[in-house]
């Protein structure tokens, strides 16, 4: 696989008495590749499971962006192209794991593994019928033990939720089947006050789910219009996009909108909810400094601003004796209308050691709500 230019390939190689993985990696300037080796021991018993088990559990991460990424159980099936373990250059063929009912295999073998004995007899078959299928090469039968299972699929389902397993096993395995996600996002609009929403719908692993999406805005009066009810039809493997336009009630208010979709898929319900917020944080702080403080136990300085009740027209004796006062900082019109606004002292003051800073912001809430103030620090 590939990063940035950067090169990475793993092996794992099961011998007699050790099971062994080897990393290489390779500089997007093409230096010379590192190989890294690590060795676990393995007793008789051990070895016999991993060689006799048709599948070795690993751990898959997909999705886009920076740390956009979803891990799972997987089985993975090796159809036999062994290619020479220095190739890093040569990708891989479009199906991740070279065999025609890969989703199906890899939704029937998790579910089995995670309800353990409790799994319902339907789908241990379905689950022993595709992994056979799978590492049999035949691309045939795969196609035909995939269209077997989406068509028992609704009977599966139901079962999982009748068997003997723990309530909360139940759930997850049903929702870890269904595998489908939601997220909302505003974006500005060009025309002053305007926000896009954009609802999307995405990772569906087979079939089609149907349903509405419906939405509420906290405060209430927040828009002049809550967005409207929308219906969902998802297909798997293919990203669903809902757009709408709303407009503030007034320009630079902090607004939350709760997205709820009821959905069903293979005869099931399923719940998703999203929340997004327009300007989360804090748009404006009054910030002064910095002062001098040695910090830590009983060097620790109480500096005079403390002391007193905010006066923004004040100024007072700061580091090395020079005069500060309190200054505003604002959210930038420009920035995202659903980012953070975040103040940062090394920002504002120039690069100090054994300083001290102040901010200071009133907050008034028209109800009652739930709230998080972050505050953060490097070297504690």
């Amino acid at each position: 696989m590939r990063s940035a230019g950067h090169k990475f390939g793993m092996n794992l190689k099961i011998e007699k008495k050790a099971l062994v993985l080897t990393l290489r990696a390779q500089a997007s300037d093409n230096s010379k590749m590192e190989k890294f080796t690590s060795t676990v021991s393995l007793h008789k018993k051990q070895r016999e499971r991993l060689m006799t088990m048709p599948m070795s559990l690993l751990s898959q991460s997909t999705g886009g962006e920076y740390m956009d990424v979803h891990f799972g159980i997987m089985p993975f099936f090796d159809a036999g192209t062994i290619l020479d373990p220095n190739m890093m250059t040569v990708p891989a063929p479009i199906n991740p794991f070279r065999i025609a009912n890969s989703d199906e295999a890899c939704m029937a073998h998790e579910a089995c593994w995670r309800l353990g004995k409790s799994a319902p007899d339907n789908l241990v078959r379905h689950r022993d019928a595709l992994m056979s299928a799978a590492i049999s090469g035949d691309e045939t039968l795969q196609r035909t033990t995939a269209a077997a299972f989406r068509q028992e699929l609704s009977s599966i389902l139901a079962a999982i939720e009748t068997c003997d397993a723990d309530a909360k096993y139940k759930k997850l395995v049903l929702d870890l089947m269904f595998g489908a996600s939601f997220s909302l996002t505003l974006n500005d609009s060009n025309n002053s006050g305007d926000l896009e929403l954009h609802a999307l719908f995405k990772n569906l692993p087979i079939g089609t789910a149907t349903g509405t999406v419906s939405f509420t805005v906290q405060p209430a009066n927040a828009l002049i219009a809550d967005p409207k009810p929308a219906k969902v039809l998802m297909q798997a493997g293919t990203p669903l996009f809902i757009k709408q336009m709303i407009k503030n009630n007034a320009e630079n208010t902090s607004f939350a909108i709760n997205a709820r979709a009821e959905l069903v898929w293979y005869g099931r319900s399923f719940t998703l909810t999203a929340t997004q917020s327009n300007q989360p944080s804090i748009p404006k702080w009054w910030v002064i400094g910095p002062f001098d403080n040695p910090g830590g136990g009983p060097g620790d300085v109480t500096n005079a601003v403390e002391l007193q009740s905010f006066d923004p027209a004040a100024t007072y004796e700061g580091k090395d004796g020079k005069q500060v006062y309190w200054q505003k900082v604002e959210r930038n019109s420009a920035d995202p209308a659903d980012s953070e606004f975040i103040v940062s002292f090394n920002h504002i003051y120039p690069p100090a050691t054994e300083v001290s800073a102040y901010a200071f912001v009133r907050v008034h809430s028209l109800c009652d709500t739930n709230a998080v103030l972050a505050i953060g620090a490097e070297d504690g």
